[in-house]
């Protein structure tokens, strides 16, 4: 499925076309993700992180040669990109991560875990958060790219989840894992506002996810309640399910335009992180109740 969506250009969709990209904002990026989950949330996850914290790191904290030499490729799909933050003790809050960076001579030696990696195992381009200066907390985080196969860095086994299953997660382990000073992204210590300002774009398109699962959801409760007989009429025609619908339909629309709103604000460079927080908060809790009571409205067959 991702070979198939580099063809059509969208693994370079937000990437800047002077790099092979299509140079697309947010507001484009947000349908494609919605479409693409609507036939699969998995492919619609490797895509979101592919070109989320991935390559969106690169592209806005990149040097020019860290650019010319990982963009053109993940463009065209030829490597897939991940973003490593998490960590067992350091999940929602990667101020506590205790993976570290140590520079030796012309490189740095990286020693830690990381988990919950969407995309980990498939990737062969990382953006992983360190910290250099570990008395610091979060203020001595840095960013780094290392390559899949790079000595030191292995991989745990792929995470058995309930869904999304096609979508790869894992964990990475890093034993003294040697990349070259150069894999450096961004400014030293200056890795959590980075990572903060990728994982806010990353967060818009995990509500275009939920969006494009919501709508699919929803789609298939109203055609299920046309064809379904009950006492004599279709479910559809009962004023409970009509109800329901109806309030699916409501959120699915309130959440549409939060996330359009968003995405507008952040191609207009307008602050956008609060309205990106509450698209995200309100799309979540909107896609979990709207499969749940689309799964209601086919009994038996929703499970």
């Amino acid at each position: 499925n991702f070979r198939k969506l580099s063809e059509l250009g969208l693994a370079g969709m937000k990437i800047p076309e002077e790099y092979g990209g299509m140079g697309e904002g947010m507001v484009t990026a947000t349908i494609v993700l919605s479409e693409v989950a609507r036939g699969c949330a998995s492919t619609g996850a490797t895509l979101l992180l592919h070109t989320g914290g991935g390559s969106d790191s690169i592209t806005m904290f990149g040097t020019e040669e860290q650019k010319r030499k990982y963009l053109p490729v993940l463009a065209r799909g030829e490597k897939i990109a991940a973003f490593a933050v998490s960590e067992p003790e350091a999940g929602s809050d990667p101020g506590g991560m205790r993976t570290t960076a140590r520079l030796e001579g012309d490189h740095w030696v990286l020693n830690g875990v990381k988990c919950w990696t969407t995309n980990g195992i498939e990737a062969e381009v990382y953006v992983v958060g360190a910290k250099t200066k570990p008395d610091m907390g979060s203020k001595g985080i840095s960013c780094f790219i290392v390559e899949k196969g790079t000595p030191g860095f292995t991989f745990g086994k792929k995470e058995e989840k309930m869904g999304l299953k096609a979508s790869a997660t894992a964990t990475e382990y890093f034993d003294n894992c040697r990349i070259p000073k150069e894999s450096l992204l961004g400014r030293p210590e200056n890795g959590f506002k980075q990572m903060l300002l990728a994982l806010n774009k990353e967060r818009l398109g995990n509500c275009s996810i939920c969006f494009g699962i919501s709508s699919i959801a929803l789609e298939k409760a109203i055609a299920y309640s046309k064809e379904r007989k009950a006492f004599g009429a279709t479910i559809g025609s009962f004023q409970g399910i009509q109800w329901m619908l109806a309030e699916m339909a409501t959120n699915l629309r309130a959440a549409g335009l939060l996330i359009h709103s968003a995405a507008q604000r952040v191609d207009l460079g307008l602050p956008n992180f609060v309205e990106i927080s509450m698209a995200k908060l309100f799309t979540n809790e909107a896609a979990l109740k709207i499969t749940s009571d689309a799964l209601q409205v086919h009994g038996g067959y929703g499970y």
